[in-house]
């Protein structure tokens, strides 16, 4: 792909992309994306009782193995309340953020979708955020669900970011365990701490 890599993306930057990004994901929201993994929040239940077995939950303090419990307690309701802010969930990237932009200063292409899945939207723009700094972050956040409000009138962009944040942090979880599950056994002790942290 020709240019560069966008780490040091600027506002015009984002403005050239995320609109373009948000009107790929609205449009495929109501497609069956066949071969994508699902890891839309409604399997999220299911899918998190991983974490809290004893080789993976047994590595955090009291407090923090008691919060996620009740955490992981509340993901059905909480899959409800993302479900009313309004937005489908589509192809998300999982790992959107500037480093795996390109730019020749016309043209801006996304790749590495090497962890792409059918997901909740928010979970792109919420790794994007956390690779800007404060000001554009907040930019960027306005910028997205100023382009999801126009996609879905009468959603709730802002309330499905909050209600989401939780959600990534345990999909990150849920990868590294993955991940720790299927590596080679003199590997484990280089990543054995990932999922927790």
């Amino acid at each position: 792909v020709p240019g560069r890599d966008c780490w040091d993306a600027d506002t015009a930057t984002v403005g050239a992309v995320l609109p373009r990004y948000v009107a790929v994901q609205a449009a495929l929201a109501a497609h069956a994306l066949p071969g994508l993994p699902d890891r839309s929040v409604s399997t999220l239940a299911a899918r998190a009782d991983r974490l809290l077995a004893p080789d993976v939950a047994g590595e955090l303090h009291t407090a923090e193995r008691e919060a996620l419990s009740r955490l992981v307690a509340g993901l059905p309701g909480r899959a409800a309340a993302i479900a009313d802010a309004g937005l489908p969930e589509t192809l998300v990237h999982g790992d959107f953020h500037p480093g795996n932009w390109r730019s020749d200063g016309r043209r801006h292409t996304v790749f590495d979708w090497c962890e792409s899945r059918r997901a909740h939207p928010a979970s792109d723009v919420l790794r994007l955020t956390e690779w800007l700094p404060a000001p554009l972050a907040a930019t960027t956040l306005d910028l997205w669900a100023a382009e999801w409000r126009a996609a879905v009138p009468g959603s709730d962009p802002e309330r499905a970011v909050e209600l989401v944040r939780p959600v990534q942090h345990l999909e990150a979880a849920l990868t590294y365990q993955a991940f720790l599950d299927g590596i080679e056994p003199d590997e484990r002790r280089y990543h054995e701490g990932d999922p927790a942290e």
